[in-house]
């Protein structure tokens, strides 16, 4: 105990209820892989053997992301051997399948300007949430993924 001390936590929200929140219409439309920074090395600390990191980078990626309406948006994301593609609404759970064959548990939420996908593997439990982000930067759409320390960003132009 500390007399005379006390600790003060000020937590910051949006003034936005999550179900009101919405996915800004410069993330919307088609967008196709150019670049990348980091993202070998972040397969690597994946344990991702060496022949699939190298097609993975090479194969690209195409990304894009749909309003439906009614608070709803789609995102879909595609390589040449993979595809994934899923409704959801802001601040709802939802399941589904992920590059590597694992279900996926996740959350989609907005921070600030920033689009966050939050996964969680199913089939591992105790491994820690990972953020998948995404924000427009020079007219791109940037993708962050970390592994601990390491970062990776992908960045796609706009096909459409």
């Amino acid at each position: 105990r500390f007399p005379g001390c006390f600790f003060v936590i000020l937590i910051k929200f949006s003034n936005k209820p999550i179900a009101d929140m919405s996915v800004p219409d410069e993330f919307l439309g088609t967008w196709t892989f150019d670049k990348h920074e980091g993202f070998d090395d972040l397969l690597a600390s994946k344990n991702v053997p060496w022949v699939i990191r190298k097609v993975v980078i090479v194969a690209g990626e195409t990304k894009k992301f749909t309003k439906l309406g009614e608070g709803k948006w789609e995102a879909e994301h595609q390589m040449a051997t993979y595809k994934a593609k899923y409704e959801f609404t802001m601040g709802v759970e939802f399941v589904t399948r992920g590059m590597e064959g694992i279900d996926h548990k996740i959350i989609v939420t907005m921070r600030g300007s920033t689009l966050v996908e939050t996964h969680q593997l199913l089939d591992k439990p105790n491994q820690p949430l990972e953020d998948h982000t995404y924000h427009i930067e020079g007219g791109k759409l940037v993708q962050t993924l970390r592994n601990g320390d390491i970062v990776a960003k992908r960045y796609f132009k706009r096909k459409n």
